[in-house]
């Protein structure tokens, strides 16, 4: 092989690497980048255009089904005697695929072919294959492919697609979808122009599902859309969902400690941005130490009726919330360490807050770490030879209820220590705590 050619693959590798590098940078610096607490956005209709280059994987759910063989009207000429047919909710309708074993029935899957003009006639697709070389355990991703969306009164729209399989080279194999495309434009605010876009987050087809919460204050994931805003005038929106410019789709949302009422049209060609008027209250949040050290806040959600509130960190002059009840769902904390990365802390407040109208509600935090088994039983009595559900409850004061500590979750597998009367430890267990 000629030298040069050596050096063009070498320059792709780079370049494949570097751009890799890049999109993460940008994640990170834009999760990083506070939100001005005086940005204000201008009331307003907005018209966004179609952009098809736009990544939103991480801000749409995918699932699969094999229930859709009837809408294959062709397939190619396939060499695997049990290929895989299925099926991925895209935009109200399934984008069709197939799965095939290049090299014969049992050798595994590694080769897609989709339904990119959504015709149902896969026999005119071009192969996709992802390379299993590696052995049978792999995660791999297909080359991105150009395909037609029903995107409402724009026929001509497309969006790509890529396949991320993964196989544990046991019994688990899987197909998930990635896909670009999405409604993209710009809204005014007293910082200039920021940029906005509407994500089909359930892919129904539909861009104005907003998140529904009922009288338990839960709510069915994976059922409503999106709302991206540069927030934090990062320069451009940011699909991940660490990113702060992540907002669930609601009636009424929350933008640096703002409330506005918002709708999306249907088709997401349209986005209308207005003051909200309704009663509310101020949530003001304060932390004092965490077992004699210095936190902070970082991230505060909360679910109303009236929706889902991600308060990124609250300041002490407080942040507006609808009024009415308001569950925490998670608490954000960092405790500060001299010399290393603060510790962060997620967990969870079981007490409602109440919210009054023009009022202020105070959330103190903080305090000393306490540990508890079963705290809702009078006694725990284990018996030889019998299963006990124990539950591990560790509280920092009288309201956090730790879920996590630097993204490790506790509950799954903690280690428990047993010490006998004159404290001398005589076992340790995890998980079945036998």
């Amino acid at each position: 092989m000629r030298k040069w050619v050596l050096w063009l693959i070498v320059l792709a590798l780079v370049i494949a690497v570097v751009f890799a590098f890049a999109a993460d940078t940008d994640e990170m610096a834009v999760v990083k980048k506070p939100v001005p607490s005086d940005l204000e956005l201008v009331p307003g209709t907005y018209e966004l255009v179609w952009d098809s280059e736009l990544d939103c994987s991480a801000a749409v759910y995918s699932s699969t089904s094999q229930q859709i063989v009837p809408m294959i009207k062709s397939l190619p000429e396939l060499v695997s005697k049990q290929p895989k047919m299925i099926g991925f909710p895209f935009d109200g309708q399934y984008l069709l695929a197939v799965l095939d074993e290049s090299k014969g029935s049992g050798e595994g899957y590694d080769t897609a072919y989709i339904d990119t003009n959504r015709d149902g006639d896969l026999s005119d697709e071009k192969a996709l294959k992802w390379d299993t070389s590696g052995g049978e355990c792999y995660q791999e991703y297909t080359p991105w492919t150009q395909v037609r969306i029903h995107c409402g009164e724009h026929p001509a729209a497309t969006a790509k697609v890529r396949l991320l399989v993964y196989s544990d080279g046991l019994r688990h194999f899987s197909v998930r979808p990635e896909r670009t495309g999405t409604w993209r434009g710009k809204i005014d605010s007293n910082k200039g122009k920021v940029e906005i876009a509407v994500v089909d987050g359930n892919s129904n087809g539909a861009y104005n599902d907003n998140l529904l919460v009922n009288d338990g204050f839960n709510i069915t994931y994976a059922s409503y859309d999106y709302l991206l805003i540069d927030c934090n005038l990062f320069g451009r929106v940011i699909t991940d969902q660490t990113s702060p410019h992540y907002i669930a789709l609601c009636n009424v949302i929350s933008v640096a400690g703002r409330l506005y009422s918002v709708e999306v049209s249907r088709a997401g060609d349209k986005v209308t941005i207005s003051p909200y008027t309704k009663p509310a209250g101020r949530l003001v949040t304060s932390i004092s130490e965490v077992c004699g050290t210095k936190a902070c806040i970082r991230n505060i959600s909360t679910i109303s009726k009236a929706g889902y509130f991600d308060l990124r960190d609250p300041s002490a002059k407080g942040v507006m919330l609808p009024a009415g009840q308001h569950k925490v769902d998670r608490c954000d904390l960092e405790i500060i360490r001299q010399g290393a990365e603060p510790l962060k802390i997620t967990g969870r407040i079981d007490s409602q807050l109440d919210i009054s109208p023009d009022k202020d509600f105070v959330l103190k935090l903080g305090g000393d770490v306490s540990v508890a088994i079963n705290p809702e039983l009078e006694e725990l009595i284990l018996n030889s030879g019998k299963r006990k559900s124990v539950d591990l409850v560790i509280r920092i004061g009288d309201k956090v209820i730790i879920q996590a500590i630097d993204d490790q979750r506790i509950g799954s597998e903690p280690k428990v220590k047993f010490f006998d009367d004159q404290g001398k430890m005589v076992h340790m267990t995890t998980a079945g705590y036998t």
